[in-house]
């Protein structure tokens, strides 16, 4: 390329010179026939003069140089005179071209003006036409403009109220972390029901937990207990519907639902005087807690919802504490009468003795009702941006009303406009002022030309009063005659001769700039560039041969790389899908043993249920001293507790307590698993029964006969009620159960006391314990970063320190995470071994920096770094031993110990008997010259 450049300028350089001399030739040849020309012209002029036979000798010159002068002597007045009026003629003539282009301009002026008069006359007519029509529309406007005015400040009150309720659910929903979004599965639970309702309108009311809400928040967790697995139930209006929506529900893949068919079910009647109790105080009815919300003005549907409410609730109590709870539920508080009784905290205490307490699962079912309520606000909040955005188009109306006022204000503009404009144009007199003023110059100009002509005449009088002797000399009839001639030959011969001179010069200066520019330097220049140029392309050439054979072989070898890579990649590509078909086997495979483990549950589950039924029978039987076929074991192995007889004589029927054991979990303390453990080594003689009886493989059948024995044994037990007079052995046994259940209560009591004061001891300590780690961590995490970066001497380096523990920091460990410089996020165990010796560098100054010793012993921490890393480290701990912090340093390099300020050598030293350690130092504080240089 640059080869070709110089090439290209050598041949212009060349094109250059030859037109060059070319442009000389044309020049010197123009120069040649401009003289020529002025010759001519000269001979020509010489001739003209000869011809008109006027040749004056020098005398006559003189003579008439003294003539000329006398002749403007005695004109001086005349001169003076004539001079100043045709300075006026020719002031009045540019006056009147002035007034004449002004008059035309105005003319011009006035043409257009008549045209827009026209037009605007026109638009007058128009305008005086519609003028009536736009009175009534400027009425019209400004009414409806009031309205508009009334609507607008109606709606931005309006909006102002709205944007203000906005705003406030808007808080309300974040105060309740409530802008989550909903999970998969309550969706699919949210769109059922949105569906059912919609399909089943006015027969599907509603979830029961999305139909009541509890009256104050402190009631959630118990609503929520009592509530049970109801909470998320269906009301309906009766079993038909439910039946069709349990239909919908198969067909629409929706997961199953239970319902609450109202006209199906059996309600308890509440009892009044519960809503009386003084002792223990604070006791409601969970009904009367739960309030139900208004969806509607309809009141059957009201009472259709509160009638399922209170097939739920019953007549369940709500408690503040759980000891009240449990004197409610053990008829202590009101001797006989046994309520089930929920605390606030969620523990909930059953007649039967079982008793439940709150656990996490619990308080986030709780979290339904504040889920529910979250859920109304975002779609009130929703109806609010709907009302607010309608608001937004009302507020847009405002620039129809501006525009209406501009349209007023412009009409009314125009009105005024037309008017001034038409008085303008009538009123407009200038042009005739102007023409008066041209007529009255013309004749003062006609006035100064005679007064011009009679003084010329009187000094063309003079003139030839004292010419007249030269006149006749010469031949001429007058002077003026000759003077005409004369001037008029020589003003064009000095036109002529100015033009040949100018072109002449020209030329000239033309020819020497050619003349002057060395143009054949330049050739020879570009001449030796070329002969450069042409061996670099020599040597170039050679270098691209060899490059291209270099370039060959590394294609050759691309080539062998791209097809490794393409193997590379087909046994990548063999390998990737072998392991996605392991990974598909080893998914199925936990899916399996997923199924295979909810299975085993199950099955223990069931197998638990049956060991809890069996043991409580045989628990009962011994309670009752109830003497049953054994073939193994004895009931003596079944203990008893004070709680589990107080219930089980309270419930006394077999089939109830059977049915309790089957709907509730018992309580699992470690008397009662000896009691189950010891249940499962007793094995029952069912030889005698009867052979229907052994026959009998569902549970259902089994439920059946032991409701009619539990019938049977129920008339049996009233006849001998009806017989025999209560057995004064039972009435003692019953006072040893309440005397023992009293002592187990009281050293409850005391051990709940115990309990809680060393969860108060346990807690102080663990605040303790956070706040001295705190205080030493948050120092450590602040300052790890600002020294990280120092030690690499870079802005992007970052370090992180982090607790695993969040809640208690000190049981788990810490987290460090480093950022190299340049690098991007990855676990320190990647890092390189530098990198690991910066970080921990960085971590151990970090501690220095919390709690300072006296000074640090480094051993070899350079053993991992390069020069550059090394000389970080070293220009860091330079800057921080002139102010907080003081090294002994172990190293092997140079790099790391020529910065110090002393050294110390070790060596051996041979010494008789034994080898012994020698010690060198050496002070390098006197040579801090050495390292300002470095």
């Amino acid at each position: 390329m640059r080869l070709d450049g110089i090439k290209k300028s050598h041949d212009n350089a060349l094109k250059a010179v030859n037109n060059l001399d070319k442009q000389i030739k044309a020049t010197k040849s123009s120069i040649k026939e401009i003289e020529q020309e002025k010759a001519k012209l000269e001979k020509k002029l010489s001739d003209e003069s000869q011809r008109q036979g006027i040749n004056l000798n020098e005398a006559d010159i003189v003579a008439y140089r003294q003539l000329k002068a006398e002749v403007e002597k005695r004109c001086t007045v005349i001169g003076t005179n004539l001079e100043n009026k045709l300075r006026e003629v020719e002031a009045a003539i540019s006056a009147n071209e002035f007034d004449k282009r002004r008059l035309q301009q105005n003319n011009e002026r006035l043409e257009q003006k008549n045209k827009v008069l026209e037009t605007d006359q026109r638009n007058l007519d128009a305008l005086i036409q519609t003028e009536t029509q736009q009175e009534a529309s400027l009425i019209e406007e400004k009414n409806s403009l009031v309205e508009l005015q009334e609507e607008v400040a109606r709606s931005k009150e309006q909006k102002h109220k709205w944007e203000e309720e906005y705003n406030k659910i808007c808080k309300e929903i974040a105060d309740a972390h409530g802008d989550h979004s909903e999970s998969e599965r309550s969706r699919r639970q949210h769109e059922a029901v949105e569906n059912l309702k919609r399909v089943f309108t006015d027969r599907v009311y509603g979830r029961l937990v999305d139909l009541c809400k509890p009256s104050n928040r402190k009631y959630q967790l118990a609503v929520t207990k009592v509530l049970g697995k109801h909470m998320n139930s269906i009301v309906c209006d009766n079993a038909e519907t439910g039946r069709e929506c349990i239909s919908y529900l198969r067909e629409q893949h929706f997961p199953p639902e239970t319902f609450l068919p109202v006209s199906e079910l059996r309600v308890e009647a509440l009892r009044e005087h519960l809503r009386d109790l003084k002792e223990p105080p604070g006791v409601k009815l969970t009904f009367d807690v739960i309030s139900v919300l208004n969806i509607s003005s309809d009141a059957n549907l009201n009472t259709r919802i509160r009638k399922a409410l209170q097939f739920v609730c019953g007549n369940s109590l709500i408690c503040e504490l759980p000891q009240h709870a449990r004197e409610i539920a053990y008829g202590i508080a009101r001797k006989s009468e046994r309520y089930r009784a929920v605390a606030l905290d969620g523990t909930q205490f059953q007649p039967n003795g079982v008793i439940s307490g709150g656990s996490s699962d619990l308080k986030a079912r709780a979290k339904k009702w504040d889920e529910n309520a979250i859920r109304k606000l975002k779609e009130k909040r929703s109806d609010l941006q709907d009302s607010l955005r309608q608001l937004h188009t009302n507020a847009r109306r405002e620039l129809d009303v501006e525009m209406a006022r501009n349209k007023i204000m412009s009409l009314e503009a125009r009105l005024h406009q037309i008017e001034k404009q038409g008085r303008d144009v009538e009123s407009s007199g200038e042009p005739a002022e102007i023409e008066a003023r041209i007529e009255g110059r013309k004749v003062i100009i006609e006035d100064l030309q005679k007064e011009i002509k009679q003084l010329e005449k009187n000094k063309s009088q003079i003139q030839d009063e004292v010419f007249s002797d030269f006149c006749k000399k010469v031949g001429i009839k007058n002077i003026r005659e000759y003077e005409q001639r004369e001037m008029r030959i020589h003003e064009e011969y000095e036109k002529s001769i100015s033009s040949f001179v100018h072109q002449l010069e020209r030329l000239n200066y033309e020819l020497e700039y050619l003349t002057s520019e060395d143009r054949q330097a330049n050739v020879k220049k570009e001449e030796e560039r070329l002969n450069v140029l042409n061996k670099e392309k020599k040597t170039l050439a050679k270098e691209f041969r060899i490059a291209e054979e270099e370039y060959a072989k590394m294609d050759d070898f691309l080539k062998e790389v791209r097809k490794e890579v393409e193997d590379k990649r087909e046994e990548a590509a063999k390998a990737e899908k072998e392991f996605k078909e392991a990974k598909a086997q080893n998914i199925e495979m936990d899916r399996e043993l997923h199924a295979l483990e909810r299975s085993f549950v199950q099955k223990q589950q069931e197998k638990n249920r049956k060991a809890e039924k069996r043991h409580t029978i045989l628990h009962q039987c011994k309670l009752l001293s109830i003497d049953i076929p054994l073939v193994s074991g004895s009931l003596s192995q079944i203990m008893l507790n004070g709680d589990m007889t107080n219930s089980l004589i309270a419930t006394f029927r077999c089939r109830k307590l059977i049915d309790e054991s089957q709907s509730t979990s018992l309580n699992t303390s470690h008397q009662h698993s000896q009691s189950l453990e010891a249940a499962e080594d007793i094995e029952l003689d069912y030889s005698s029964l009867r052979p229907s009886i052994k026959k009998l493989e569902s549970e259902t059948e089994i439920n059946s006969l032991l409701d009619e024995l539990g019938k049977s044994a129920a008339e049996t037990e009233e006849k001998l009620s009806k017989m025999i007079a209560p057995s004064a052995k039972l009435d003692q046994r019953i006072d040893q159960v309440k005397e023992r259940e009293n002592e187990t209560m009281a050293k409850l009591d005391e051990g709940r006391k115990k309990a809680q004061s060393a969860k108060r001891a346990f807690e102080k300590v663990q605040k303790e314990r956070l706040k001295r780690f705190q205080d030493f961590f948050e120092p450590v995490a602040a300052r790890i970063d600002e020294i990280y970066k120092a030690l690499s001497k870079n802005d992007s380096a970052q370090a992180f320190l982090g607790p695993v523990n969040t809640e208690e920091p000190y049981l788990d460990g810490i987290s460090y995470s480093c950022i190299a410089p340049g690098k991007r996020f990855r676990p320190m165990d990647n890092l390189s071994g530098g990198e690991k010796t910066v970080a921990a560098l960085a971590l151990l100054f970090a501690i220095h920096s919390s709690n300072p010793s006296p000074f640090f012993v480094l051993d070899e921490v350079d053993a991992a770094l390069d020069n550059t890393n090394i000389s970080k480290v070293v220009n860091y701990i330079r800057e921080r031993s002139q102010s907080d912090i003081q090294l002994i340093v172990i190293s092997l390099k140079e790099e790391m110990y020529n910065k110090a300020d002393s050294l110390i050598g070790i060596y051996p030293k041979s010494t008789n008997p034994c080898i012994a350690s020698g010690v060198l130092t050496y002070d390098l504080e006197n040579f801090d010259n050495m390292f300002e240089e470095d």
